[in-house]
C-alpha cells in the first residue's frame, strides 16, 4: 500500500484474497489483462502514469477505483 512502481505486468495473474494497491503509483504503466481477482480489489487513490490496461479482467468482489488518476490510457475492454 503506498509503493511506488516504475512497471508492472500482471497479465493472467490470479489474485485469491483482498488486493490492496491503496495509494500506489505506477510509473510507466501496469498490465493486469486476463488478471482474476477473486475478492475485492482496491486501487483507491492510485496514480497511473501510461497505460493502465485491465482489458479481460475478471473482478468477483468489489472494485474500488475511487479518486484513481490516470494520465496514459485506462483500458477495460471486455472486463467483467
Amino acid at each position: 500500500m503506498g509503493c511506488h512502481i516504475r512497471k508492472a505486468q500482471f497479465i493472467g495473474a490470479r489474485f485469491l484474497g483482498d488486493v490492496d494497491f491503496a495509494g500506489t503509483q505506477f510509473y510507466e504503466g501496469a498490465d493486469f489483462g486476463k488478471t482474476k481477482f477473486f475478492k475485492d480489489a482496491r486501487f483507491a487513490e492510485v496514480g497511473f502514469v501510461g497505460n493502465a490496461i485491465f482489458d479481460h479482467a475478471e473482478f468477483s468482489g468489489a472494485a474500488d477505483f475511487a479518486r484513481t488518476r490516470f494520465t496514459g490510457d485506462a483500458r477495460f475492454a471486455k472486463a467483467k
